[in-house]
């Protein structure tokens, strides 16, 4: 699966996501970035809120998602 340059991947579906992201950040201040494959989905939003209310103190939804990254040719 194709993902943003420098991200990973982390689905909510696989269970542990609060966990999982715990460990991949050294502090709950540092800034988090969740995206999904297109701005139709409804998973990045849900992620954000799991997040913040997990006490995550910078939480950011890439609402455009892959689809706007990769439409706007940024690099990684």
């Amino acid at each position: 699966q194709e993902h943003i340059p420098g991200s990973f991947s982390v689905p909510l579906e696989e269970g542990n996501f609060e966990k999982k992201m715990e460990n991949l950040v050294e502090t709950k201040s540092e800034p988090v970035v969740v995206y999904c494959a297109n701005s139709q989905s409804e998973a990045s939003p849900k992620a954000a809120a799991i997040l913040e209310e997990a006490g995550f103190e910078a939480v950011y939804d890439y609402e455009g998602g892959l689809e706007s990254w990769k439409n706007a040719k940024y690099q990684g």
